[in-house]
Parts: structure tokens; C-alpha cells; sequence
């Protein structure tokens, strides 16, 4: 099965959508406070993922981190 057609059936769930929505926002937040949690960048690139494949997203993401450390 094409993952984005599963992919598309999950989207329609917006209780899903809302749940990593308010997650995303919340560990962008923290990392704010500490941009070097190596923890909260990983989540984040994984939401990052769950959130419509967003790999330009993920790859800044973690390019920057790279770059602190």
C-alpha cells in the first residue's frame, strides 16, 4: 500500500492532526529554553515527520542542532 494514501486516511482524524499540532508547538518552545536537548530535537523531527512528511522541516532541524553542539 503507498504510505501516502495511508497517510491520507490518518489525516482525516483532525484529533490526531490537533494532538501533534499542540505537540510540535510545545517542543518548539522548550527548545527555545534549551536548543541543545538533544531529546526534544529527535521528538521534534519525529512530529516533524508525522506531520505531512515535512523533511525540509526535519533536515533544518537538525542541521541547526548540529551546528550548536
Amino acid at each position: 500500500m503507498d504510505k501516502n494514501i495511508f497517510k491520507k486516511k490518518i489525516r482525516n482524524n483532525s484529533d490526531y492532526d490537533s494532538v501533534y499540532e499542540e505537540y510540535k508547538i510545545f517542543l518548539e518552545n522548550k527548545l527555545k529554553e534549551n536548543p541543545r536537548d538533544v531529546e526534544k530535537v529527535c521528538q521534534l523531527a519525529a512530529v516533524y515527520n508525522e506531520l505531512n512528511y515535512q523533511w525540509d522541516d526535519i533536515y533544518k532541524l537538525l542541521n541547526e542542532f548540529i551546528k550548536k553542539i
